[in-house]
C-alpha cells in the first residue's frame, strides 16, 4: 500500500479546535495528503450530515480515506501502526476499519466509536454512507439492542453501525479494532502517549478545558504535537490555555455535568414515578 494514496480528512460546517494542525503534521510525517474540509452543501440538517459530505467528497478521489473528528489527536508520530492497518485490510478484501467504543468508568460501552474511520474507495463503503445518512434515528433506535449494541449515543455512529450490522456484505467486510489501535481516550492511556495511536475527548462538556488539562500533564500545547515538530513544520501559532482560564472552564465544566446529571434523574422519576 502506497503511503500516496490514502488522505486524511476532517471537518464539518466548523473549525473549532487546533486538531488540524495535528493532523497535518502526522499526514506529512506518515507521506499521506491531508484535507481540511468545509462539508457544506443543500439538503443537510444535521452535525452527522456535514461529516458525510466531507466524506463523500475525499472518497473518490484516493484509494483509502481515514476520516478523523476534530476532537480527535495523533499521540503516536510513528505512522507505522494505523497504516498497518490500512496495508492489512486492502490485502483482506475489506471496505473499512473502525475501532470499538471501549467501556467507560461510568459502565457504558459501544460496539464501535466512528470518530476515526478507515474507508476504501469502494462500492461497500459508499453504499454504507448512502444507506446509514438516510436511516433515520428513531428507526435505528428502534432496531437497537443495547446488551449487544452497548450505548446508543443519537448519533451516526448508531446509524452507521445498524447499518452494517444487518448488512452481511458489509458486516464481512468491516474489521473491528481495539481503541489503541486507533481511537482511545484520555482515561485508558497507561504509560507514554505512544502507548496508543490517537486520543479522542469524545462526549458533552467543554473539551477545550479537557484537552488543555491533558495536555499541560503531557508538557504540550492545544495541538497536542511535539515542540521538535512544531518546529519542523514552522508552526508560529502556538495555543496554550492559561491556568486562570483553564481552572474557570473546569470549574463550569463540572457544574455543568453535575446538571445533566440532574435533569437526567429528573426526567428518570417523572417517567418512572419512584426515586431508584
Amino acid at each position: 500500500m502506497d503511503p500516496a494514496s490514502v488522505c486524511l480528512t476532517s471537518g464539518g460546517d466548523d473549525i473549532r479546535y487546533r486538531s488540524y494542525v495535528n493532523h497535518r503534521i502526522w499526514a506529512a510525517e506518515a507521506g499521506t495528503d491531508y484535507r481540511l474540509e468545509i462539508g457544506l452543501g443543500p439538503g443537510l440538517h444535521s452535525p452527522y450530515d456535514h461529516k458525510y459530505a466531507v466524506i463523500r467528497t475525499v472518497l473518490p478521489r484516493y484509494l483509502w480515506t481515514v476520516w478523523l473528528d476534530d476532537d480527535v489527536y495523533f499521540t503516536d508520530w510513528s505512522p507505522t501502526r494505523v497504516l498497518d492497518l490500512i496495508d492489512a485490510a486492502e490485502q483482506d478484501g475489506l471496505w473499512g476499519v473502525i475501532a470499538e467504543g471501549p467501556a467507560e468508568p461510568q459502565g457504558h460501552w459501544s460496539r464501535i466509536n466512528t470518530g476515526v474511520m478507515i474507508l476504501r474507495n469502494d462500492r461497500r463503503t459508499s453504499r454504507m454512507l448512502r444507506q446509514a445518512q438516510q436511516l433515520d434515528l428513531n428507526q435505528a433506535r428502534a432496531r437497537w439492542n443495547d446488551a449487544e449494541d452497548g450505548l446508543f449515543t443519537d448519533g451516526d455512529q448508531d446509524a452507521i453501525w445498524v447499518t452494517v450490522r444487518d448488512d452481511a456484505e458489509l458486516r464481512d467486510g468491516l474489521r473491528i479494532v481495539g481503541h489503541a489501535d486507533l481511537n482511545s481516550r484520555p482515561h485508558l492511556i497507561e504509560g507514554a502517549l505512544d502507548s496508543v495511536a490517537t486520543v479522542h475527548f469524545c462526549g458533552p462538556g467543554d473539551k477545550r478545558a479537557r484537552l488543555a488539562r491533558f495536555a499541560a500533564a503531557h508538557g504540550l500545547g492545544q495541538e497536542l504535537v511535539p515542540e521538535h515538530l512544531l518546529d519542523a513544520y514552522s508552526v508560529r501559532r502556538r495555543e496554550r490555555l492559561h491556568p486562570a482560564e483553564s481552572a474557570g472552564r473546569e470549574l463550569k465544566d463540572r457544574t455543568d455535568a453535575l446538571l445533566r446529571r440532574a435533569r437526567r434523574k429528573a426526567q428518570w422519576i417523572r417517567q418512572n414515578r419512584r426515586w431508584s
